[in-house]
């Protein structure tokens, strides 16, 4: 039997509407100030509460209509290491020195990992980062960065979670 290898993957959600987390936000205070009113009025369950917690909901779902899951591939090892070599800290940069690496070139790397994106349905999305990159806020960029970064360097074992043996620990013992 040949050995098949398989790099490790890692997903990164990215909402393509962030216009609606400041909406999110605030209608999140709105629903706080019409619960704050209600205490006053000993009605915590009114319909003005309802009415908000409702906002509230329905952009979290257009939040997470307008997300898009990208998959991402860890590199071949000799492909990392060239990465690597060819990409040092730039000297005096603090980030890069954090990182042991210039992190601007990930770019390409995060290009080159990209291997689905799919919607919140499973649908396959056309996704090219040079496309989307300059769009991208920074905290939105830094997520595929350290997806990328841990990918190539985080510990390569099968994962674990104690959650799923904890339940599945005690649905056997009923």
């Amino acid at each position: 039997m040949a050995l098949n290898i398989k790099r490790a993957r890692k997903t990164v959600p990215l909402v393509t509407d962030l216009a609606l987390a400041a909406e999110h936000e605030r209608a999140v205070e709105a629903l706080e100030a019409a619960r704050r009113a209600a205490k006053q009025q000993d009605r915590e369950n009114n319909a003005e509460v309802r009415e908000a917690a409702q906002r509230v909901v329905t952009l979290e779902e257009q939040m997470r209509g307008a997300t898009v899951t990208v998959e991402l591939e860890a590199l071949p090892r000799k492909a990392w290491v060239e990465f690597e070599e060819a990409n040092p800290p730039r000297e005096g940069n603090d980030t890069d020195e954090a990182f042991k690496v210039n992190v601007p070139a990930l770019d390409d790397v995060i290009g080159r990992s990209i291997v689905a994106a799919t919607t919140p349905d499973g649908e396959a999305v056309e996704f090219e980062w040079a496309d989307v990159t300059e769009e991208l806020s920074q905290r939105q960029w830094e997520s595929f960065a350290l997806a990328v970064l841990q990918l190539n360097r985080a510990v390569s074992e099968a994962p674990f979670s104690l959650l799923a043996s904890a339940v599945t620990r005690h649905s056997d013992a009923t």
